[in-house]
């Protein structure tokens, strides 16, 4: 009995730790290039593998190009299962799993022009929380004639609309205002215009 002690912590350990590595993949966000494994239980068909694309999507059966990077399979089944409930099944069982995780693919990339030291794209972690200011000062700063209080950011939605708006970040670095620094998403477009006036 003391033999089988040792083999039984062993055993207990391991069961430990796949259900400590589901726990995490089931909040992972998806990246690029991650695995899911898909199925709809009420078909009968085996899962399929699907690859969460360059642009951030998955290809999935029935429903076509879903944007998924940056949410969670639980995220991603609450959005398609309303879509294949009322077009293709009565009821939807959904089975969506990560089965792998591409370590280069939770990037987020931002891109930067006008009055900053380094214009161009800039990257950061996809949990990693990134604001405004935040993304600017990492590309080395405003350039000396930027209007920072009239920084603007345009934003793509899933269906390819642009929206923009202006934040005042001089308010944010010089004043405190840290509640004006707005989060940054994959893809903005930040633009920091030059001041009207030089002093």
């Amino acid at each position: 009995m003391h033999r089988l002690l040792p083999i039984l912590f062993v055993a207990l350990s391991l069961l430990s730790g796949f259900s400590q590595e589901g726990e995490k993949l089931s909040g992972h966000l998806l990246g690029t290039g991650d695995r899911v494994s898909y199925r709809v239980e009420e078909d009968g068909d085996p899962a399929v593998v699907l690859i969460v694309s360059d642009t951030g999507e998955l290809e999935i059966p029935l429903i076509g190009r879903v944007r998924v990077v940056g949410k969670t399979a639980a995220q991603i089944i609450q959005e398609i299962k309303p879509t294949l409930e009322l077009d293709f099944y009565q009821k939807a069982t959904i089975r969506l799993s990560i089965e792998q995780v591409n370590p280069n693919g939770n990037v987020v990339k931002v891109y930067l022009t006008g009055e900053v030291k380094k214009t161009g794209p800039q990257e950061f972690l996809l949990n990693e929380k990134m604001t405004a200011s935040r993304i600017i000062l990492k590309a080395g700063g405003f350039a000396d004639f930027a209007n920072t209080r009239k920084v603007k950011i345009v934003r793509q939605d899933k269906e390819g609309k642009a929206t923009s708006f202006e934040v005042d970040l001089k308010a944010v670095l010089e004043g405190g205002k840290i509640e004006l620094d707005p989060e940054v998403k994959d893809g903005d477009l930040i633009i920091v215009p030059q001041k009207l006036v030089r002093f």
